[in-house]
């Protein structure tokens, strides 16, 4: 873990003025190809001239290669077809699996640059190296609030220099790029109006959906699910639905009620009308469509209409346009640790100076700066000696840390931990994948990944974890590549040790 050097600001330096409008492309990765969308201001609506889709000639390739071939080929192909790409900014909206969300909670820390906590909480808690990734972060601005719920969007730095080999040879550069999710909830923030109690928006694309549950017009919750039956407004309804109370069950909403005020879906009109009307009558929470039909920001050439698929890339031409903040997400252009001024600079004034007006002088401030170069070459290798000695000394510090607490315990842990997993359903129905226990002020904690034939099998988890004694909260559910456990469960489970 590496950790950076306190800086002079509390916020990020961070994109200080809108882009200006001009002729836009936005791509988005499809399932087999990638989907396009050309946009131009027109006063304060963006027109919407043209929709189009590019598949690449290679079968089946990998997510993070599709966007290589579109740079490498698709984007020759398409002005060679007479798509007018030239002199167009290109917009790019990623989703899973070629970027990843965490979430983090951010202490507010005055003196303490917010994107250094970022990063430094991201490779503590999430345990990556934040040298390897193009990251960047959201959270709220309330100045009242100490403790900031943060989203982290990743993509891998080798990913992004594969990119940039393919774009920089078709002299086609993106300017900005925004997670599928944020790009959604941007249209809905600027084109609905949104309580501050709980709501969810259920974005239907034409086979996947996103839930975001927002609080206070924020999210803090995202999950993106593939449909089972994506022409089936009925199926499409009993999925949702059921994944709406697995949402409900899995994150903590504030307040005493733990419930949902409001459903939004956002789709074609007649589909959502037609899912919203039976996910109602099923949950009884007011439910509402946001047609993408009637979006007032928006006009269409010709006869097209708007596509169940294009709800991010219109919400990326709301976002491209406005002035960033600590809300918004683009990572290409992330935010950044304000650094302080180089001391090179500052030397290579100090010797002009001398040149200027002190010559005189200048043998002898030449040897006291050739002094101060070596004093800080000595510090330098100092610092690195002791970080060297501290990585070394923190590990063992920890295990006798771990031993002490250890023998004052009342409970047996281990014990604990061992009637859990024998109570859990078989082996058959579920595996246990990755678990990390800790004690806490009040008893224990314990992060555990499982693996699950099918989600009914949540239930009986929940029974076997409470029947001894502990709290299980079910933190996010994953879809894995794996046909005999298709679904991850990351949970954790909680012990209040009696005083």
């Amino acid at each position: 873990m590496k950790l950076h050097w306190p800086t002079r600001k509390s916020t990020p330096d961070y994109r200080r003025h809108a882009w200006k409008a001009a002729p836009v492309m936005v791509v988005q990765q499809a399932d087999d190809g990638v989907e396009y969308l050309l946009a131009r201001p027109e006063g304060t609506q963006w027109l919407v001239e043209e929709y189009g889709f590019w598949q690449p000639t290679d079968e089946g390739p990998a997510n993070h290669r599709v966007w290589s071939s579109f740079f490498t080929q698709g984007a020759s192909e398409l002005a060679a077809n007479g798509v007018a790409i030239a002199g167009r900014k290109l917009l790019l909206c990623l989703k899973r699996p070629v970027i990843e969300f965490h979430r983090v909670d951010i202490v507010r820390t005055d003196g303490i640059d917010l994107t250094e906590q970022v990063h430094n909480q991201v490779a503590v808690q999430e345990r990556l190296d934040p040298e390897s990734l193009i990251l960047d972060y959201a959270c709220g601005s309330e100045p009242s609030v100490e403790q900031l719920p943060t989203f982290v969007t990743c993509l891998p730095r080798e990913t992004w220099q594969q990119w940039e080999k393919g774009w920089l040879s078709s002299k086609l550069k993106p300017v900005m790029m925004v997670p599928r999710a944020w790009a959604t909830w941007q249209l809905v923030r600027d084109q609905a109006t949104l309580p501050n109690e709980p709501t969810l928006i259920v974005a239907l694309y034409r086979k996947q959906a996103d839930l975001i549950v927002l609080d206070r017009r924020r999210p803090i919750y995202i999950r993106s699910i593939n449909l089972q039956q994506p022409d089936d407004a009925d199926g499409v309804a009993l999925q949702i639905a059921a994944e709406i109370r697995l949402t409900a069950g899995t994150i903590e909403l504030p307040g005493e009620d733990q419930t949902v005020a409001q459903i939004a879906i956002l789709g074609d009109r007649e589909f959502a009308e037609a899912v919203a009307n039976q996910i109602q009558g099923s949950l009884d929470i007011s439910t509402e469509v946001i047609a993408l039909e009637a979006l007032p920001a928006f006009t269409y050439a010709g006869n097209q209409t708007p596509d169940v698929n294009s709800a991010p890339l219109l919400g990326m031409l709301l976002g491209f346009t406005q002035t960033p903040e600590l809300e918004s997400m683009d990572l290409m252009n992330p935010k950044a640790m304000a650094r302080p001024v180089s001391r090179w600079r500052i030397y290579g004034w100090l010797a002009v100076a001398v040149v200027a007006g002190l010559g005189y002088w200048a043998f002898d401030l030449w040897q006291t700066y050739d002094t101060t170069q070596q004093a800080i070459a000595e510090q330098s290798k100092n610092n690195k000696d002791d970080q060297a000695t501290l990585d070394r000394t923190i590990p063992k510090a920890r295990v006798a840390e771990y031993l002490q607490r250890w023998e004052a315990e009342q409970v047996n842990w281990l014990q604990q931990l061992d009637e859990i997993t024998k109570s859990l359903p078989s082996g058959d129905d579920v595996v246990v994948r990755q678990y990390d226990g800790k004690r806490n002020a009040v008893g224990a904690e314990i992060a555990m990944q499982v693996q699950v034939r099918n989600l009914e099998t949540v239930a009986a988890i929940e029974e076997a974890v409470q029947k001894n004694g502990w709290k299980i909260k079910f933190k996010r559910q994953v879809e894995t590549q794996d046909p005999a456990y298709p679904f991850r469960l990351e949970t954790t489970i909680s012990y209040n040790q009696e005083p």
